[in-house]
């Protein structure tokens, strides 16, 4: 108590706050929202962490202990994000007004940190706007792809002349050089012949699908 009073009189406190006044619900909205950010932050480390242990699965090259060591991982992180879960939902009822509680099946379908971001907004529950419902924020993902894909168009088919073009100047060029060096050194001929085929096999089926990707 002391310590308290010495505390008032240091920050010149002469009301003090009591359960119902202003002062007081605003500190307590502030501590659950900062409760409700807190198990967020947790529970979005765990579930990038469970990314990463995913994709290092896929990585070739992984040993059978390194994939069997990720493995334990992945069953351990689980655990601990269906831990978090359990504690987010409990700060997210929490607020006022209370956010709707996620489940394990959404968490995991998070492809993009940005889905945290929607989550962070303490004012409203922000999930319910038709932009951001997963459905409507994938439709808008692919629109945007397929601006930037036709964007992109003009610039590929310059690509693929140029990729053409080259094909068809080192096949001339390996065989220039092959009958130039034929006289002085016949097996150099020889092999440059056989990397002209070699090469002309693969442009062949290059040049069939850029074909294909220009008509």
């Amino acid at each position: 108590i002391c310590d308290v009073q010495a505390l008032e009189a240091c920050l010149s406190i002469e009301v003090r706050w009591v359960e119902g006044c202003k002062e007081w619900d605003e500190a307590k909205k502030l501590v659950k929202e900062a409760a409700y950010q807190k198990a967020l932050d947790k529970l979005e480390c765990l579930l990038v962490a469970r990314i990463f242990e995913m994709a290092r699965l896929n990585v070739s090259g992984t040993g059978y202990k390194m994939r069997k060591h990720i493995g334990q991982s992945l069953k351990n992180r689980s655990k601990s994000i269906q831990a978090a879960i359990v504690s987010y939902n409990e700060a997210a009822a929490k607020l006022s007004p209370p956010r709707r509680k996620i489940t394990w099946d959404e968490i995991v379908d998070f492809s993009y940190l940005s889905e945290f971001d929607i989550l962070r907004d303490t004012r409203e529950d922000v999930r319910e706007r038709k932009w951001a419902t997963p459905q409507n924020r994938l439709l808008m993902t692919q629109f945007f792809k397929y601006i930037r894909a036709e964007e992109e168009l003009s610039r590929v088919h310059v690509e693929v002349r140029r990729l053409l073009t080259y094909m068809v100047d080192e096949e001339r060029e390996l065989c220039r050089k092959a009958d130039e060096v034929e006289p002085r050194d016949p097996a150099l001929a020889l092999q440059l012949r056989l990397y002209w085929k070699e090469r002309s096999r693969y442009n062949a089926l290059h040049r069939s699908r850029l074909f294909a990707i220009t008509k």
